[in-house]
C-alpha cells in the first residue's frame, strides 16, 4: 500500500489535502508514513518539501485549512491553522507571507513586517523555487510598507527607504510583467513620500 501511494499524483495528493483528510484517511497517513519517509520528489503550489512524512502531511493539512478562512477574511481561525502549518512546513514561503497579512489586517505592524521579511527570506530556498516570483516582490514592498507604518519605532523608517531602493533596483523588470506589483510599489512610495513615483515624475 505504501508504495502505491508513493505514486500517486501530486492531483490527488493537493485533493486528499484540501478537502482536509477524511478521518479515515488520517489514520492511513499514520500507518503507512509515521514509520517511513519517502525521499520522492513533489510539489505543492509551487513549495517541495525535502521528504514526505505524517509531519509534512499535516502540515500541509493545517496550511490548505488557514488557507480557506483567509480566503473568506475569518482570520483568527486562519492564524491558528497557520501558526501549527509553520511548524510542521517551516519553510513554507506562503504561510509567513500570510501570517503577515494577517497581522498587517489587524494594525500589528511590527508583526506584520517580521512575518514579511521572513517570507522574503523563504522565497529564496530553492524548496520555495515554484513560487511566483511577484510574491517575493510583493513581500518585500509590504516588509517596508509595515515598516513605514511603524515609523514612530526609531530605525523602521530609515530600513524601509532602504528596502525601497533594493526594489527600485528590480522595478524596472517587474513593472510591464506584474503590474500589481507596480501598483503596491506605488502605494509605498506615496505612503514614504506623500506622493506617488508617477506624480513626481510628472
Amino acid at each position: 500500500m505504501y508504495g502505491k501511494f508513493q505514486t500517486c499524483s501530486i492531483k490527488i495528493i493537493k485533493y486528499i489535502i484540501i478537502s482536509l483528510l477524511l478521518a479515515s484517511s488520517s489514520l492511513i497517513y499514520s500507518q503507512t508514513i509515521t514509520n517511513n519517509q519517502s525521499k520522492q520528489s513533489f510539489t505543492v503550489n509551487g513549495f517541495t518539501p525535502p521528504y514526505l512524512n505524517s509531519r509534512v502531511l499535516l502540515g500541509f493539512r493545517e496550511k490548505a485549512e488557514g488557507d480557506l478562512y483567509i480566503r473568506k477574511k475569518s482570520y483568527p481561525s486562519a492564524l491558528k491553522h497557520y501558526e501549527t502549518a509553520e511548524m510542521y512546513l517551516p519553510d513554507e514561503a506562503d504561510i509567513y507571507y500570510n501570517l503577515g497579512v494577517i497581522y498587517g489586517y489587524e494594525d500589528i505592524y511590527s508583526m506584520a513586517a517580521d512575518y514579511f521579511k521572513t517570507a522574503i527570506d523563504k522565497y529564496s530556498l530553492p524548496a520555495d523555487a515554484g513560487k511566483p516570483p511577484q510574491m517575493k516582490y510583493l513581500a518585500m514592498i509590504r516588509y517596508a510598507f509595515f515598516l513605514e507604518k511603524g515609523r514612530d519605532k526609531p530605525g523602521n523608517h530609515d530600513k524601509a527607504v532602504q528596502e525601497l531602493n533594493i526594489i527600485e533596483s528590480v522595478m524596472p523588470g517587474i513593472k510591464d510583467s506584474y503590474p500589481d506589483v507596480a501598483g503596491e510599489y506605488q502605494v509605498l512610495y506615496k505612503l514614504i513620500y506623500g506622493t506617488t513615483r508617477i506624480e513626481k515624475e510628472n
